[in-house]
């Protein structure tokens, strides 16, 4: 079962993100907190990132050679979107308050009312897609690549696990938003991995 959805090759960009781990933690005792900020150097990385994973998005959707394929990738490059647009607080963040990291609430953002209507109705159109483009046939042709997969999981629950849990070494307390920030970045960078790999290398004339 388990065959017919996951890749089990090992990429060497799986490796390297695999070395990247203990790069983070390390940085992790030496940056600044003010790195994590709101609109700081970190988030401003990851909205790069999601905009790349966008990029990659439409190349594989360019190089598909079935329409619902590339429906599929158009779809993905809307989710990278949606993602990079969550990471800038939805513009939030170009509004500073002049506070320490804080900025307009979004109810006061001269957009502010149609920002979650509007994006209601994205989402909703983005998975309609997804449905009749047969998204889970699609990864039974091209696979998700399993330890980039693994590798997201993990990340990700270390992650929330750092945002949620005091961080305490060598009894000194450290900033775990500096710690969720980094391996942030490696998830959004195995994101776009995982659509590279099934998108455009593991890509297939498949005929639905």
């Amino acid at each position: 079962m388990a065959n017919d959805y996951f890749d089990f090759k090992m990429y060497k960009s799986t490796l390297i993100t695999l070395a990247l781990v203990p790069v983070a933690i390390v940085l992790f005792f030496f940056l600044s907190p003010a790195v994590a900020y709101e609109n700081g150097p970190l988030e401003n990385l990851q909205v790069l990132q999601l905009v790349l994973g966008s990029v990659v998005s439409l190349m594989a959707a360019r190089k598909a050679t079935d329409k619902k394929a590339r429906n599929i990738w158009y779809s993905g490059a809307v989710i990278f979107l949606i993602f990079a647009g969550r990471e800038l607080n939805w513009g939030r963040v170009f509004y500073p308050t002049g506070d320490h990291n804080m900025f307009i609430s979004m109810k006061n953002l001269w957009y502010g009312p149609v920002v979650y209507p509007l994006l209601t109705v994205i989402i909703i159109a983005t998975l309609y897609t997804l449905w009749r483009s047969k998204l889970f046939s699609y990864i039974k042709k091209t696979r998700i690549p399993f330890w980039d997969f693994v590798l997201f999981i993990v990340l990700y629950l270390a992650a929330n696990y750092a945002e949620h849990r005091p961080m305490i070494f060598f009894e000194q307390h450290f900033d775990g938003e500096i710690l969720e920030e980094l391996f942030e970045c490696l998830c959004y960078w195995l994101l776009t991995d995982i659509t590279r790999i099934m998108g455009i290398v593991n890509r297939k004339n498949i005929d639905f």
